[in-house]
């Protein structure tokens, strides 16, 4: 008979907030392609008819921006911090939750800060209407200091929910690939048909 799990309303919520942040991590795949088509249709023209897309250069670095901040978020829920693993599972439990907590607080305070300085800055280029300075392409500035200041004000909620994660003992499931959940459900089954 399956236990009945750790502290089931907070691992409800848990389930709501992973949703959210994978929803959220799905523009910047999006994103991903159309930057390799920017870059695959630039290539294309510059070497068979000599003309480049404007701004290409600046569109593929400002796009990196939303790639990357927009799903970090997503990937410290579903993975955690980055550990060493050969030495974490030498530690105590206690030590690896007190070292957790403590880095998600280091990173709550400095990716807040990150976020405050990117929505001010955000303010500052749609007050002066700041647009890319590069050839002839030119694009509004602030919609990636704004992308910059979410996507670290995500990161430093993820990180409080990482807090909360240790604090409650619940922890995501890792991974499970199709090859080994089909053996745990024949396990089961199995199990099942023994207790009959």
């Amino acid at each position: 008979m399956q236990e009945n799990p750790k502290h089931p309303t907070f691992r409800k919520i848990d389930g709501v907030v992973m949703k959210v942040f994978k929803y959220i991590s799905y523009p910047p795949a999006v994103l991903m392609i159309l930057i390799a088509v920017m870059a695959t249709i630039n290539v294309i023209s510059s070497k068979l008819f000599h003309v480049i897309v404007p701004s290409v250069n600046d569109w593929i670095t400002y796009l990196l921006i939303p790639i990357v901040f927009l799903s970090i978020s997503h990937v410290q829920l579903d993975r955690g911090l980055v550990v060493v693993d050969v030495l974490n599972k030498h530690y105590p439990k206690w030590l690896i939750d007190t070292i957790d907590v403590i880095s998600n607080l280091c990173l709550i305070a400095l990716n807040g800060f990150i976020s405050w300085r990117a929505f001010v800055l955000m303010g500052e280029k749609f007050a002066h209407k700041e647009i890319s300075s590069i050839d002839a392409g030119h694009f509004y500035m602030w919609p990636f200091s704004f992308l910059l200041g979410f996507g670290m004000l995500c990161f430093a909620f993820t990180s409080f929910w990482c807090v909360l994660r240790t604090i409650f003992d619940v922890h995501p499931a890792p991974p499970v690939s199709p090859e080994t959940a089909a053996v745990d459900a024949l396990k089961e089954e199995r199990k099942g048909g023994e207790d009959l």
